[in-house]
């Protein structure tokens, strides 16, 4: 079975380069992604940097992506291919019209719904994202929660809708992981990724002025990532008297230094208010790493109703404080045994194999149909 996968943002994320390793097994598979992507070519499947990535002058980007959008179309048109696969969008309702057509002429395509909508939606982002999910063959979600808004939301069939887990970050386990978390008794809580307003990060440092009041000296807290909104958090942690307690770190973090903060940390905190999936979630399970998360549907799901750590209700800064004193004064036993449930999931449910092979099947399905 022949498969063109377009990935418009793997220059920031491991995701395609785990799913295409692993899905390959299975199918002749081609990536179109972005020119300045990270992924390597591999023996044993195509990777073509055509796309147009981030961080060329306006011009230059135009011009490429015009260049990048006809190639992609020629390619879904004319190569043959028994599926196409969409995991993402540069320019949504350019792209989404031009998949429209691929459709009207006979090609198969999948997309996988990484987020219903996004999460800083325009206007009309609802109406494309509309037609791109009555357009597909099939769509993939990562979790049951997305695929119950799916359905609710835009009244979609069940049996369009596939659930295949996120595969964790298999790509850090190959950099040579060592702990190195000290003796030192204070416990390490960490919220990683980009800064976005919904991702709640003034929550966690509110939440963690009221832990102050009771365990001050025995916590430590780091928010690490690019921030992308506007915000003074340095200015909410002073407010909050945590300065001693929580540090704020805006920036990039390439993947040696993120594997290191992980590696030093406890806890890996998601204060979120919305959320249809979380690859910080994967990369905290890859990591061994007990989480403590809002009570989201997505959260509640992913962490088998609070088998993998604590559950805080949403937007509640006082109940997430209490949780992270709960986890400061919780036995070893009881961290251990979150540990070997995430151990469980990472080689089952949320392995890229699993993930691999249930997309293979997917793409027979749909090949089969009408056969």
């Amino acid at each position: 079975m022949k498969v063109l996968m377009i990935e418009h943002f793997s220059a920031g994320n491991e995701y395609s380069m785990e799913l295409c390793k692993n899905l390959s097994k299975h199918v002749e598979l081609t990536l179109l992604t972005v020119d300045n992507s990270k992924i390597q070519n591999d023996e044993t499947y195509l990777c073509k940097k055509v796309l147009c990535g981030y961080g060329h002058p306006l011009l230059k980007r135009v011009a490429i992506y015009i260049r990048s959008i006809i190639g992609t179309f020629c390619e879904a048109a004319f190569g043959r291919y028994d599926i196409i696969h969409v995991q993402t969008f540069r320019i949504a309702y350019v792209e989404i019209l031009m998949y429209a057509i691929l459709r009207l002429m006979g090609i198969k395509v999948v997309h996988t719904v990484h987020n219903v909508i996004p999460h800083e939606a325009g206007i009309m982002d609802s109406f494309f994202y509309r037609i791109m999910y009555y357009l597909s063959d099939a769509l993939v979600v990562h979790n049951n929660a997305t695929a119950d808004v799916l359905k609710k939301r835009f009244a979609l069939a069940g049996k369009k809708i596939n659930v295949v887990y996120h595969g964790t970050y298999d790509f850090y386990k190959e950099m040579g992981m060592k702990k190195t978390r000290g003796s030192d008794g204070i416990v390490k809580f960490i919220q990683i990724g980009k800064i976005r307003k919904y991702k709640g990060a003034e929550i966690l440092v509110r939440a963690a002025g009221a832990a102050a009041k009771q365990s001050r000296g025995r916590f430590h807290v780091v928010i690490a990532g690019k921030q992308e909104y506007e915000f003074d958090f340095e200015e909410l942690i002073k407010n909050e008297g945590v300065e001693d307690c929580v540090e704020f770190i805006n920036g990039f973090l390439p993947s040696e230094e993120l594997a290191s903060m992980m590696e030093s940390a406890d806890a890996c905190v998601f204060p979120y208010t919305n959320v249809y999936g979380s690859g910080a979630l994967l990369l905290s399970y890859t990591f061994g790493m007990p989480v403590i998360v809002s009570d989201i549907p997505t959260f509640v799901e992913e962490t088998e109703g609070g088998m993998t750590g604590l559950i805080f209700k949403s937007e509640d800064h006082e109940d997430l404080a209490n949780k992270m004193i709960e986890f400061i004064n919780m036995d070893d036993c009881k961290k251990t045994a979150y540990k070997g449930v995430i151990e469980r999931l990472v080689e089952s449910k949320y392995s890229w194999e699993n993930s691999a092979l249930l997309t293979s099947r997917l793409y027979s399905s749909i090949r089969d149909r009408g056969k």
